[in-house]
């Protein structure tokens, strides 16, 4: 079916959610009236010269460490997983290794954000969640309500780098996004990381995990309100389902939201409902049911010519709320809906089976008018009108074997594991010439009717075994040794209204990693690793030839410091990253392409998570990036590649107010946010730059205590509204970022 319009599904998807809340509201008044026992919760390719716990059922005791208190029961939160009483501090991730491994003993860089870090800064998007993570860019082209472009170590992970539970979401324009309030945390890999997840984005990966159900009872309802007529309500419940003797448990999230743009005529109005139920069949064997339904209606990204944005114009300078499409074509409608599993068998103490599985689809209904370049007069601009109407089913499994293993001196948890994806899409797509417009004083007019001229089918595989072998010798020297084989095909029919082309590809992969560390008994551990990924490249060059993945190889060394009370975690680690493979211009045939490019990126990073007692916490983080085009054949050797800042920096500090110090004031919190984003390059030939930028953000909230379960916020990005270009891929496509954003919100839990 195709994407249909936000109106439509209002008053279906509202009696689903209030059916939901009821259905949950009953597991609350089960779970509460019975006594609770324990708790089992558990890229596009880059061009040169163009432009916490297993992923099984899985997680620890949701239970607040609080006893009760004046005879209310404890209110436990099960989204702060593997925080240990920190909120902002983490302890534990699977992204690294496919384990729940402390990230004290992983030798690679892996961050974690925390829902608690989350809810704080009320943030609406994955890539407001990651703003302050270390090596990651997550608003690579500014305020884009259909995705989070997200670049690691300087490399666009959207497409190669996306991963749910463990599982890859195929992304692009064609892909699946997620809901941020659906989830329990965002992990990140920075680095290669083929040796686990086959095909993969030379920067790294970005791990979402989804909320679970817990048998500890939690509600929570909230409703968001704020710039550009934001209206948002959002609810998650969770506990026992009546009838079940415990043996099951349920949770549903739900989100509707309606609301405007800083960009006039687009709209970010989406509808988001995530039921699931986790099954205790027996002592050893836990099954986790997911499933979620997701519907957009937005509209594509501005093409912002440089002139006029990060370049001098002499007839002025775009509003940031230019609207350059057309309002009787532009529309952005998406449908996603999935259902998956998690399954985990425990045959004694030391092995474990675990399988992961997920169906999603996915259809899109997009039309735009779009820029193309800027006359003459630099007033007017050229467009052209595209429509496509594409569907897309992605089917994704992951087994594997778990394993401890304890021959003093020597600990070892090994992983063989085998899994499986195969994404099917449809497209059907057509372009004409659009109508000119003012940029600067626009006349919307009607767009010529677009013919759907090209029809794509296409069908990609990966299949991949892979193995891992974590080794512990005398509680201080670690080791990590890994290796995986990959088969990926790809097939394509591509038909026209004159052709038909049928195009394939097929590679057989060997990525590998390895890693050793020392643990000082004091909490430090100083690593060095080797990793290896790779990343396929479509289509076939001018003489018919299908194009060769690129490559990925990085030597990284770095320390780790996380005292034994788990107050606080600091990292850093230096870095030599490089792609090769990279496509680039035949200097003997201009239609052809060819992949001699390569691109190295040299780095250092280093944040720290710190809960400093009596009511503070501290996010910091600093990356900086050498990145440097090598083996160009157009003459850019040596520049720096666009889209890849050299410096960012980014300081967030919260404090709460202690019970005691002013009664009148205990259920207060005040948080503020810095972000330094360095100037970066608007074309690979480095003739302009977008200027460096420094934004703050805010938060104050109250909560009135735990016998009144309510709590009211208001948080701010960009508290002194600048105006600033994201970033620039050249003269006819640069991306303003945010502008300042107030969200106040209600909530309440119980």
């Amino acid at each position: 079916m195709l994407a249909l319009r936000f109106s439509l599904h209002v008053k279906t998807v509202q009696k689903f959610l209030l059916s939901s809340a009821a259905m949950t509201g009953l597991m609350a008044g089960h779970a509460q009236a019975s006594h609770v026992g324990y708790v089992r919760a558990r890229a596009p390719q880059q061009v040169v010269g163009k432009t916490a716990a297993p992923l099984s059922p899985s997680g620890t005791s949701s239970k607040t460490s609080r006893p009760p208190l004046h005879g209310v029961p404890a209110v436990a939160k099960p989204e702060n997983i593997n925080v240990l009483g920190r909120r902002m501090v983490a302890t534990n991730a699977s992204a690294g290794t496919k384990t729940d491994t402390p990230l004290l003993e992983t030798t690679q860089s892996v961050s974690v954000v925390t829902r608690a870090f989350m809810t704080e800064r009320l943030v609406q998007s994955i890539g407001e969640a990651l703003r302050y993570a270390r090596g990651v860019n997550p608003d690579t082209y500014g305020a884009d309500s259909r995705f989070d472009w997200i670049r690691i170590r300087g490399f666009d992970v959207t497409t190669y780098g996306m991963y749910l539970d463990g599982m890859r979401l195929t992304a692009g324009t064609t892909g699946p996004v997620q809901e941020q309030y659906g989830l329990d945390r965002v992990e990140v890999l920075n680095g290669p990381s083929s040796v686990l997840y086959g095909q993969a984005a030379p920067g790294g990966l970005v791990n979402m995990v989804s909320k679970k159900p817990s048998s500890t009872p939690y509600h929570e309802l909230q409703f968001v309100a704020g710039s550009w007529a934001r209206y948002q309500g959002q609810f998650d419940m969770t506990g026992s389902i009546p009838g079940t003797g415990g043996s099951v448990d349920g949770r549903v999230v739900g989100l509707v939201r309606d609301a405007d743009t800083q960009v006039r005529y687009v709209k970010d109005n989406r509808i988001y409902v995530a039921p699931s139920f986790t099954w205790h069949i027996t002592p050893k064997d836990d099954f986790t049911f997911l499933s979620s339904y997701l519907h957009d209606h937005t509209s594509g990204d501005q093409f912002y010519p440089a002139y006029g944005t990060a370049l001098y114009n002499p007839n002025g300078k775009l509003s940031t709320s230019s609207f350059l499409g057309s309002p009787d074509l532009d529309k952005w409608d998406r449908n996603q809906y999935a259902i998956g599993f998690l399954y985990e068998h425990r045959f004694n103490s030391n092995w474990r089976f675990q399988q992961s599985f997920r169906y999603l689809g996915l259809d899109l209904n997009w039309s735009q008018a779009y820029s193309t370049s800027l006359s003459a007069d630099m007033i007017h601009i050229n467009r052209l009108a595209f429509r496509e109407v594409a569907s897309g089913q992605l089917y994704t499994s992951d087994s594997r074997l778990v394993g401890h293993i304890h021959t003093r001196p020597v600990d070892q948890t090994v992983l063989l594991g085998f899994d499986y994806s195969r994404y099917d899409l449809a497209q059907d797509y057509g372009y004409t010439t659009g109508t000119q417009l003012n940029i600067f004083n626009p006349v919307y007019t009607i767009q010529p009717a677009i013919k759907m001229t090209t029809h794509i089918v296409q069908q990609s595989e990966q299949k991949g075994l892979y193995f891992q072998d974590q080794i512990k010798i005398t509680d201080r020297i670690l080791v990590n040794l890994g290796g995986r084989y990959d088969w990926t095909n790809t097939a394509t029919l591509t038909t026209t209204s004159s052709s038909a082309v049928t195009s394939g590809q097929n590679n057989g992969v060997f990525t590998y990693r390895g890693g050793i560390g020392y643990l000082f008994p004091f909490g430090l551990m100083a690593y060095a690793s080797y990793a290896r990924s790779f990343q396929p490249v479509t289509g076939v060059n001018f003489y018919g030839q299908a194009f060769k993945p690129t490559y990925g190889k990085q030597v990284e060394v770095g320390a780790k410091y996380q005292p034994k009370d788990k107050s606080s975690f600091l990292t850093a680690s230096l870095f030599d990253l490089t792609q090769t493979n990279v496509s680039q211009t035949d200097p003997s045939n201009a239609l052809n392409t060819i992949q001699t490019g390569e691109i190295r990126v040299k780095g250092f990073e280093t944040s720290a998570n710190v809960s400093l007692g009596s009511g503070f916490d501290l996010v910091f983080a600093y990356t900086y990036l050498d990145p440097v085009i090598r083996k160009s054949t157009i003459g850019q050797n040596g520049k720096r590649p666009t889209l890849i800042p050299r410096n960012t920096v980014s300081l967030w500090g919260d404090y709460q107010m202690q019970p005691g110090l002013a009664p009148a004031l205990t259920g207060l919190g005040v948080g503020m946010g810095m972000r330094y984003i360095g100037n970066i390059e608007g074309d690979n030939n480095d003739t302009f730059a977008t200027p460096a930028v420094t934004l703050f953000d805010a938060a104050v909230h109250y909560d009135f205590g735990r016998s009144n379960r309510w709590r009211i916020g208001l948080n701010i990005n960009n508290l002194f509204d600048k105006t600033y270009v994201a970033s620039c891929s050249g003269t006819t496509t640069c991306y303003y970022g945010q502008r300042r954003q107030v969200l106040g919100s209600v909530r309440a839990s119980w």
